[in-house]
């Protein structure tokens, strides 16, 4: 749980900032459970189809063993993400998105501290969350075949790095729909990843609201 607060600072930026905790109990290993406190600051801007986020976290872990005792360390976490249209004429846009985040810390990152990769907002052709990393990266190209961007296709490409197993790339392409609704934005996709084949083939459906 967290909370964030977000401050403008002109007509499209603003600057955020904010607390949370998560608590961490594995189940298995040496450790019994972890308690963990971040603490945010971050500047953003969105204005029109363009976006730009920056936010840096400092985090204080305890570690609880089952063996009795506990043990502190740090951790620093960052997310950077942008994305904009790029016209390519005749009306038409290539939308582009670039996503990194990582942490990195002074002891073990357990796996349920790491970045998920795959499904409908990240890796488009692979289940939700499928990959896991310490560190991940994303490169999004959609090449929208309508002005209003209902009909589009797509093409990700993403990696992820884990400690002793380096970084592992992966890409997804595909096609998708989207509209508009009392809801918000619903957004229909199919990508494959792996192999162009039905079996392979994944349905990502999103739904996207501001409030």
């Amino acid at each position: 749980g967290g909370i964030y607060f977000t401050w403008p600072i002109g007509p499209d930026w603003a600057v955020s900032a904010g607390a949370a905790v998560d608590r961490n109990v594995p189940g298995v290993g040496a450790l019994e459970r972890s308690v963990r406190q971040r603490y945010r600051l971050g500047v953003e801007r969105t204005g029109g189809l363009s976006v730009f986020r920056l936010h840096v976290e400092g985090a204080h872990k305890r570690n609880h063993l089952v063996a009795g005792g506990s043990t502190g360390e740090g951790q620093f976490l960052a997310r950077a993400e942008a994305a904009g249209p790029v016209p390519i004429g005749w009306g038409r846009l290539l939308h582009l998105r670039v996503l990194g985040e990582g942490v990195f810390a002074s002891g073990l990152i357990e796996p349920a501290e790491r970045y998920p990769l795959g499904g409908a907002t990240t890796l488009r052709g692979y289940r939700e969350n499928q990959f896991r990393g310490e560190r991940i990266a994303l490169f999004s190209a959609e090449y929208r075949l309508t002005g209003d961007g209902r009909v589009f296709l797509f093409d990700d490409a993403g990696a992820f790095f884990v400690e002793g197993e380096g970084w592992t790339a992966k890409n997804g392409a595909g096609f998708g729909l989207r509209s508009d609704s009392p809801l918000g934005v619903i957004e229909l996709s199919f990508g494959v990843g792996e192999r162009l084949s039905l079996d392979d083939t994944r349905i990502h459906i999103s739904l996207r609201q501001s409030f």
